[in-house]
């Protein structure tokens, strides 16, 4: 995950962990929209990035354009269909995006 180094800005992450337990029904998480929310900083860029699989480093693009920071908090979704495997996304930040 690439986050800016800023102590103001911490990344938030989540992982739900359970053991199997023959007497407990299944829990099934199924989520089929996600959204993923950062505070831009002015004078910055942001890209949206996701995989499939952390085996290789093949990271696919969300939003196709750049995101030009101006200090608000942003915001992209993700919908993802039921069944299909889950992601991993990365926040990629510059001061000098790619033309």
């Amino acid at each position: 995950m690439s986050v800016d180094p800023t102590p103001a800005y911490r990344p938030i992450a989540y992982v739900i962990e359970w053991d199997s337990d023959p007497l407990v029904p299944g829990l099934e998480v199924r989520c089929s929209q996600v959204e993923l929310c950062w505070q831009s900083a002015t004078n910055r860029s942001f890209q949206l990035l996701y995989s499939s699989a952390l085996t290789t480093n093949q990271w696919l693009l969300l939003t196709t354009n750049w995101v030009s920071g101006d200090g608000a908090r942003h915001c992209e979704t993700d919908s993802i269909p039921v069944g299909s495997p889950g992601n991993f996304y990365r926040l990629i930040s510059t001061s000098d995006p790619p033309p």
